[in-house]
């Protein structure tokens, strides 16, 4: 659901046209927060992939090797080793319906004026939720990975940081950083952190110093963004840029087909999504034990 912006065809259909008028009311009042959709780099470098597309081909790489120091021009040099293999990720379509009763059908057919902004505003939320589950969770038995159980990135073990002092947390947190940038092939640019997790941080950092393990870590500049997210299960650092991993969009929002149910029209929202993309995985490092 990145990117949600207006829906502005939604044909002649009267009914359409008010559905589409409460997700335009959503958009502008920003009343649906689109936590991991927005968080997520957008990959848009694609080769061979539109409307039609049922996955995303991408290559997945990592690398080893070290460059060498010598006085003398040097005849032979060691070579870095590239690993590459191609992996997919598969499009998903998410999406919820909206009812409209034959009683509330007649009305609008009688030129009345309703409107539908609760029953639109729930279908979105809906959707958004399980965006945000998609993108986190995965689904597996649709053979999807998401960003908690996905292979071969990074890990640090940790402790609870409910247990833990306002100094303990930091520190915890300056050993996962200094872990994550250890060989300076990728930045710490963003630590996403669940909203229990990220609430611990508003402990005083010690008894000599009141002010929070928040402000303190903010202070040492470590991050760009640290980031809250409500049911996230746990943290993460990440180098968050599309050369190292994201999503892809490929029908945004939009109203759907309908169809009916007894004497109920149901008007599907949908979006076609792609799981996450890890290009590089060792630009994720997870923080294990922490809740």
């Amino acid at each position: 659901m990145k990117g949600i912006s207006k829906i502005n065809n939604a044909a002649t259909n009267p009914i359409m046209n008010i559905i589409a008028a409460g997700i335009n009311k959503a958009v502008e009042e920003r009343r649906i927060v689109l936590k991991m959709g927005s968080l997520l780099p957008l990959i848009t470098d694609l080769t061979n992939f539109d409307v039609t597309s049922t996955e995303i081909l991408y290559n997945k790489t990592a690398f080893t090797g070290k460059a060498q120091v010598t006085d003398q021009m040097p005849n032979t040099v060691p070579t870095v080793v590239t690993g590459t293999i191609q992996d997919k990720a598969r499009m998903k379509w998410i999406s919820a319906g909206v009812e409209v009763s034959r009683e509330k059908r007649a009305f609008i057919d009688s030129g009345k004026t309703i409107t539908l902004n609760d029953e639109v505003m729930k279908a979105m939320r809906v959707i958004q939720e399980e965006e945000d589950r998609f993108l986190r969770k995965g689904v597996q038995e649709l053979g999807v990975s998401g960003i908690d159980n996905i292979e071969g990135t990074n890990i640090y073990v940790s402790s609870k940081w409910a247990t833990l002092t306002g100094e303990q947390i930091l520190e915890d947190i300056r050993k996962g950083w200094a872990a994550h940038t250890l060989d300076g092939r990728f930045d710490a640019t963003s630590m996403w952190i669940d909203k229990t997790l990220y609430d611990e941080l508003y402990k005083p950092y010690s008894a000599s110093e009141p002010k929070s393990v928040l402000e303190v870590l903010q202070a040492r500049n470590w991050f760009e963004n640290i980031e809250s997210i409500p049911g996230f299960g746990g943290a993460v650092i990440v180098e968050d840029n599309e050369e190292c991993f994201g999503h892809a969009v490929q029908t945004p929002l939009r109203i759907g087909a309908s169809y009916m149910e007894g004497t109920t029209e149901i008007f599907i929202i949908e979006e076609h999504v792609s799981g996450i993309i890890i290009k590089q995985p060792e630009s994720i490092t997870k923080f294990e034990g922490v809740i």
